[in-house]
């Protein structure tokens, strides 16, 4: 029995119908939801200005400036120390001085009630702190309350010592990227995009939404790795339904366009924390809309292309069959064609079981550790860029959505040049783009603060088209058993970036330049080690792990379609005028088609009843039939037209011919 050309059969669905813009639409709208909690920290873990609480001066009325700070917190460059204050005298030293300084004895007598309040009884005066001596803020801090009236640095005092605890959240929730882009990249291949993507939701919402209820860091950190878990994972298999999906004309679009989604999420967070500037109501903000991708439980179809790799072919039709009729579209017809590969489904279901297959194979080990190195890199570079806002002069607001929002024409200039100037120029370009604009940093004075948030927003521009292209780019070289295994160990590696990016900040401690400096090396040998890339522009998603061991594999080093007259798809492989695509309406029988040169074609086709036909020579078409007992009519027009019919009491066959096309 024939399996279903799923690429030719999704092909006939239309360029861009109903049901393509509801599963984009539905794309969009997760991913913009993922986008929110990806750089929250950003303001929910916001550390303002503090110092220590002074026992016999502070009270809970008290600010963070106040006069008797001169006296009791040391100070350098005009900034109060944030964990330490100058010890308070005892009594038996109070009483030598004030025995030597009867002045001040007297003075004491008229001290202000208001003061005398504050302080519980004790006495906040110079003369009661040793200015030499200091001790750690062991009574807890004072905060800066100008910007925001809480956040989690406040409520949990995560400074000083424990100021660790607040990278720790951010850390925490790319371990949970690392750890849910695997897993959910396993599941998926494994048990279906559909039902891991449920799961993921579930996970994702739950993580986020508790997050406003956390007690405490420990806490804090727990759900931050469930939402870094369950966010990277919906992001990851929306990403591979909807580019399973989309026809081959719009899928690199509208799989670069989900990188805007993302953005303006992200963007949402800053604009969001403009008006609320309480940590646990902006969080409920974040998380409370997502409760409406509930709906995707009803809308989002399980992967055709995945079904067919788990033998299940008839859900698979059902599927495209509901969705032709959702695009309206009358009579419509399956494709039906072989694998080349000629593996079963059963082999398939078999090899998309082991991770390690993807490092097995010469082409597809290369390829894939290019591309890990390249994740880990251009997330390095994103997120070392996005968690700096704060860093940066100017209102941390304004800086944090401009930063942003800087992905979106990154991403739309993508759209426009990726399919014209070929992915790989375009993947090379941007992360050329991300790694200058850090080097480049590295080298300013702190004084130029114009300048270095401008290259700064150069960076995230390079790095943000670079993460865009590496999505779609990844999706065509990894094969439908192995694509969201694939994408999940790339994103395994993106995640690893963020966990070390902190370590990698501790170098500013020493040099502010080292941490740019190494962002800028990264993306260099970035850069070059994707010259040894294949180039993937106009090629059909493959199904199989073969499949994608071919994909270009007779490519030169170094190609680039833009600069060529070669087809990327066709390099290191003869080119083909025409091929033929062959319907079966009424039986199945029909089992291979393959062409050839242009000079040398060859269409073979077979039923039940072992019909062969065979065409060679452009100009002077051969035609050999072979016939059993049933009585075969057969019809030959030129290269140009080619009718073929054969008939007998079960079987209807009918080929057309297609537009310049080729068959690996």
């Amino acid at each position: 029995m024939a399996q279903m050309d799923v690429e030719a059969t999704l092909n006939r669905l239309g360029s861009f119908g109903r049901s393509h813009l509801l599963i984009a639409a539905l794309s969009y709208l997760t991913v913009f939801f993922v986008g929110m909690p990806a750089l929250q920290d950003s303001f929910l873990n916001y550390t303002p200005a503090h110092r220590c609480y002074v026992p016999s001066c502070d009270s809970s009325n008290t600010t963070y400036e106040d006069d008797f700070l001169n006296f009791t917190t040391p100070s350098e460059d005009n900034e109060w120390d944030k964990c330490e204050y100058h010890s308070p005298l005892t009594n038996e030293t109070i009483a030598f001085n004030y025995a030597s300084r009867p002045v001040q004895i007297l003075a004491s007598l008229w001290r202000d009630e208001e003061d005398e309040a504050r302080s519980g009884g004790a006495t906040c005066e110079a003369d009661h702190f040793a200015a030499a001596d200091v001790r750690s803020c062991d009574h807890g801090w004072v905060y800066d309350h100008e910007l925001f009236q809480s956040s989690t640095t406040m409520d949990f005092d995560l400074v000083c010592d424990k100021s660790f605890l607040t990278s720790m959240t951010t850390s925490a929730y790319n371990a949970g990227m690392m750890l849910g882009a695997i897993t959910s990249g396993v599941m998926a291949d494994r048990l279906g995009r559909r039902l891991t993507h449920m799961l993921s939701l579930v996970l994702l919402v739950t993580g986020s939404s508790l997050g406003a209820a956390s007690t405490g860091p420990v806490m804090l950190i727990l759900l931050r790795l469930l939402t870094g878990f369950g966010g990277i994972s919906v992001y990851t298999i929306i990403f591979v339904i909807c580019a399973e999906y989309m026809p081959q004309q719009h899928r690199s679009v509208v799989g670069l366009l989900i990188s805007v989604s993302f953005a303006l999420g992200e963007a949402a967070v800053g604009v969001y924390a403009i008006f609320i500037r309480r940590w646990r109501m902006l969080q409920l903000t974040i998380s409370l809309p997502m409760f409406v991708l509930g709906i995707s439980y009803w809308v989002l179809p399980e992967s055709a292309r995945w079904l067919m790799t788990q033998g299940r072919e008839q859900e698979a039709e059902i599927i495209v069959r509901k969705m032709a009729k959702f695009n309206k579209i009358s009579n419509f017809d399956i494709v039906y064609l072989q694998e080349k590969t000629n593996m079963s489904p059963d082999d398939v279901k078999q090899e998309s079981k082991n991770v390690l297959n993807l490092l097995k194979t010469p082409y597809m080990r290369t390829r894939s550790l290019i591309l890990f190195y390249a994740w880990f890199t251009t997330s390095m570079v994103y997120y070392g860029i996005s968690n700096n806002v704060g860093n940066l002069d100017g209102n941390i607001f304004v800086n944090f959505i401009a930063t942003m929002l800087i992905e979106i024409p990154a991403t739309l200039l993508m759209t426009i040049v990726f399919d014209r100037l070929g992915h790989k120029v375009c993947l090379v370009g941007s992360v050329l783009i991300a790694g200058a604009g850090c080097f480049s940093t590295a080298f300013l004075p702190a004084e130029a603060s114009t300048v270095i948030v401008v290259l700064s927003l150069i960076g995230k521009f390079g790095a943000a088209a670079a993460f865009s292209a590496l999505y779609v780019y990844a999706s065509e070289v990894f094969p439908t058993s192995h694509r969201s295994t694939g994408l999940g160990c790339c994103s395994v590696f993106a995640s690893f970036a963020g966990v070390i990016a902190p370590l990698v900040d501790l170098l500013g401690k020493l040099n502010p330049a080292l941490p740019l400096l190494l962002f800028g090396i990264l993306a260099a040998v970035s850069a070059f080690s994707m010259l040894f890339l294949p180039e993937t522009t106009g090629c059909p998603l493959t199904q199989t792990l073969s499949e994608s061991e071919q994909l270009g594999s007779g490519q030169p080093c170094c190609f680039f379609p833009s600069c060529t007259s070669y087809d990327p798809r066709s390099v290191g492989e003869d080119q083909t005028d025409e091929i033929m695509e062959v319907i079966v309406d009424k039986d199945r029988g029909v089992v291979q088609l393959t062409a050839k040169d242009k000079n040398d074609v060859k269409i073979a086709a077979k039923d039940e009843n072992n019909l062969e036909l065979a065409a060679k020579q452009e100009d002077d078409v051969e035609l050999t039939t072979a016939k059993d007992d049933a009585d075969v009519k057969l019809a030959v027009k030129d290269e140009n037209g080619v009718e073929l019919e054969a008939k007998d009491s079960d079987v209807e066959l009918s080929a057309k011919v297609m537009k310049t096309y080729n068959l690996a």
